[in-house]
C-alpha cells in the first residue's frame, strides 16, 4: 500500500497546488488535466532527436531513480514490479544509477521493460565508473566512460528502451544527458572541509575521461558537462516546436539549481555541491519549460517549483505517478 504525500495538479500549462487526494484525469476544452500523486516506497530499498509521434494511450506514468541494483534488496525489489498491477499502458521514467555493471544494468532495463509497456531512462554517474580490466564483463570494451556512455545507449536501443524525447499523444517526455562540474556550486566553502579529490568524489576516482576528449581528461571541468548537454542539441529546435500544447515531463539525473541540494552545513561532506549539478542542464530545461523535471543523484527527495516549473527528485524512497483515469477514449491521451 503506497502513502499519498503531496498532490500537484496540472490543468494546460498552469500549476496549481490542492489538497491531498485520489485523483483522475478528465478532458475539458481539448486540455487533458493530469494530477500527479506523489507516493513513499513501503518496501525497499545516442543523441537526442526530435520526438516521435507514438500511437499510444497512457495509463499512467511512474518515475524513480538511483535503484542502485548493486544491491541484492533492490535488484528483488525491481523484480517485484513485474508482479504489480502495471500495463502496455503504463510507463516507467528512470533517471539514472541502476549501476556500473553493464551486465546488471542489462538485467535490470530488461526487468523493468517486462513491467511497464514504455520505459525512459538516462545514464546517471555511476554507470560512467571505469573501475576493473578493460574489455570485462562490467564495462564491455569501454576503456574510458565516453565509451562506457556508448556502450549503454546501444544497450537501449537493442533493448528497446526510450533515451530520446517521445510525444505519446499530448504528453512529450524529453531524457537530458547531463554531468556534473565543480564551478556550479556557488555556495562558499567551509573551512576546514577536504578538497574535492578521488578520495572524498567516487566519480574522481572511478571515472575516466580521454586526454584528448572533453575537458582534457580533468574531473570536475564545466567542458565535460558541456558536451554532454550538447549530445541533447540534435533536433532540440523541432522539439521546442513540437511540444507546443504538450505537458511536458523531462528527466535528467543531475540537479538544475543549488536551491535543491541542502546548505553544506548540513551535508555530511558539504563539498557533495562540486559534485552534484549542472549550469548547461539548467539552462535546457529554462528552454525547454517542462511541466515536471525529473531528477535523482543526491538521495535527497525533493518537491519544489523553481524558474516556473515542478522539480522532483525520486530516489529509491519515493515514486511519483501521474494517472490518466480516461485513457480509454480515443481522443484523451497522455
Amino acid at each position: 500500500m503506497l502513502t499519498l504525500a503531496q498532490q500537484i495538479t496540472f490543468s494546460g500549462r498552469k500549476i496549481r497546488r490542492g489538497p491531498c487526494a485520489i485523483a483522475s484525469s478528465v478532458l475539458f476544452e481539448h486540455t487533458w488535466t493530469r494530477r500527479i500523486v506523489l507516493s513513499s516506497l513501503l518496501h525497499a530499498v545516442v543523441v537526442a532527436a526530435a520526438p516521435i509521434q507514438v500511437e499510444q494511450s497512457i495509463d499512467r506514468v511512474f518515475a524513480v531513480s538511483d535503484v542502485h541494483c548493486d544491491y541484492t534488496l533492490n535488484q528483488d525489489w525491481l523484480a517485484e514490479l513485474k508482479q504489480k498491477q502495471y500495463g502496455q499502458n503504463d510507463v516507467l521514467l528512470l533517471a539514472g544509477d541502476i549501476s556500473d555493471d553493464l551486465g546488471l544494468i542489462r538485467q535490470s532495463l530488461s526487468t523493468a521493460a517486462e513491467a511497464f509497456g514504455r520505459v525512459f531512462y538516462v545514464p546517471g554517474n555511476h554507470e560512467l565508473w571505469v573501475r576493473g580490466e578493460p574489455h570485462s564483463i562490467k564495462n564491455g570494451t569501454a576503456q574510458d566512460s565516453i565509451q562506457k556512455l556508448q556502450l549503454i545507449l546501444q544497450l537501449c536501443q537493442e533493448l528497446g528502451i526510450h533515451t530520446t524525447p517521445a510525444r505519446l499523444g499530448n504528453l512529450c517526455i524529453v531524457p537530458l544527458l547531463s554531468w556534473h562540474h565543480s564551478s556550479w556550486d556557488k555556495e562558499p566553502d567551509i573551512q576546514g572541509v577536504p578538497h574535492v579529490s578521488a578520495l572524498s568524489i567516487a566519480d574522481y576516482g572511478a571515472c575516466i575521461w580521454p586526454d584528448t576528449g572533453p575537458g582534457q581528461g580533468v574531473q570536475g571541468s564545466l567542458d565535460i558537462a558541456e558536451w554532454f548537454d550538447k549530445q541533447n542539441q540534435t533536433g532540440w529546435q523541432e522539439l521546442l516546436q513540437q511540444k507546443q500544447g504538450c505537458d511536458v515531463i523531462s528527466l535528467a539525473h543531475f540537479l538544475p539549481h543549488q536551491a535543491l541540494l541542502p546548505e553544506k552545513r548540513y551535508l555530511f561532506y558539504p563539498n557533495l555541491a562540486k559534485a552534484a549539478g549542472s549550469e548547461p542542464l539548467a539552462h535546457r530545461l529554462r528552454a525547454l519549460q517542462p511541466d515536471v523535471n525529473i531528477f535523482g543523484h543526491t538521495h535527497f527527495s525533493w518537491d519544489a517549483t523553481i524558474e516556473g516549473f515542478v522539480v522532483d527528485a525520486k530516489d529509491m524512497d519515493s515514486q511519483c505517478a501521474f494517472s490518466n483515469c480516461n485513457a480509454a477514449h480515443d481522443d484523451i491521451q497522455a
